[in-house]
């Protein structure tokens, strides 16, 4: 947690549903949080694609 403090980021992790005490989230933060996390994805997924040329031309 020392470096998150260092860099002044917030944590922005939902709560589950069976919380008593949940805290509270900001929902655009949130939600940029995971259009990030989507992208990642995508371009993990071209690089698979990538990996399976370099197989098959060898």
């Amino acid at each position: 947690m020392s470096r998150s403090s260092a860099s002044k980021t917030i944590a922005n992790i939902t709560p589950r549903r069976n919380r008593k005490h949940k805290q509270p989230v900001d929902g655009h933060r949130y939600q940029a949080r995971h259009l990030v996390v989507c992208i990642l994805n995508r371009l993990k997924q071209f690089r698979r694609i990538t990996s399976r040329y370099d197989k098959f031309a060898s």
